[in-house]
């Protein structure tokens, strides 16, 4: 599995997964690592979140792989499918962590 942590401005995003995809983008309360070398399995994902957070895109093409039971990744994840989903996922993931920030909730 591979790892990258992301500076952002609101916070540190890590990056999980491998080559077929990624497993998870979370925020991290105190980053754990500094590297600037982004394994080539992340390399996609961290590239098109970082255009996100610039505004350049609206849509993320990565592939994801998100963790979860058989029976999640069978029927309760399938909608991650669709671009739409991961956008409305991720954009309030970002959204809420911003909320967050600005009220140090």
């Amino acid at each position: 599995m591979d790892y990258f942590e992301l500076n952002t401005s609101l916070g540190t995003m890590a990056f999980r997964g491998n080559r077929d995809g990624i497993q998870s983008i979370q925020f991290l309360e105190e980053p754990s690592t500094t590297s600037e070398i982004i394994p080539d399995s992340l390399c996609e994902a961290v590239s098109q979140m970082k255009a996100f957070l610039a505004g350049s895109i609206k849509d993320f093409t990565f592939v994801m792989q998100p963790e979860g039971t058989d029976f999640q990744k069978k029927y309760g994840l399938s909608f991650l499918k669709f671009p739409t989903a991961q956008r409305f996922l991720i954009s309030k993931s970002l959204k809420f962590t911003a909320i967050q920030k600005r009220y140090e909730l």
